[in-house]
């Protein structure tokens, strides 16, 4: 199982986050050196994807260490369901892509988050 620690934080439609997340194989951390990593993103509620395929940063090749930075307008996509009710929020769920070459492609995840619109 490949799975990424948890992102663990409230993300506010409008912000830019970055996250920093290390990518495990079997427990151990997936050395991910000439591989590609993308990202996939939609609410938990089995909608299509809002964000897919989103490039993500491989910072630590050798310790499975990648970056996914959203931006400002990805965002406020993510939190058009509550922008309206900034007391609500909206389970996000996603997962990285790893692309390893020659047709071997492995899912990481699920992760989740939480989502909600600013308050000003």
């Amino acid at each position: 199982m490949v799975t990424p620690t948890e992102l663990g934080e409230t993300i506010v439609g409008g912000d830019t986050y970055t996250f920093t997340v290390t990518l495990t194989k079997d427990g151990v951390t997936y050395d991910l050196g000439g591989f590609t990593v993308t990202c996939s993103i939609r609410p938990d509620k089995g909608r299509e994807n809002v964000i897919t395929d989103h490039a993500v940063t491989i910072s630590d090749a050798a310790n499975g260490v990648v970056t996914l930075v959203l931006t400002s307008t990805e965002t406020a996509t993510l939190a058009a369901p509550v922008l309206r009710d900034t007391t609500k929020t909206v389970l996000h769920i996603g997962d990285f892509k790893v692309d390893e070459g020659s047709s071997v492609v492995t899912h990481c995840g699920p992760f989740s988050f939480p989502v909600r619109g600013a308050i000003t």
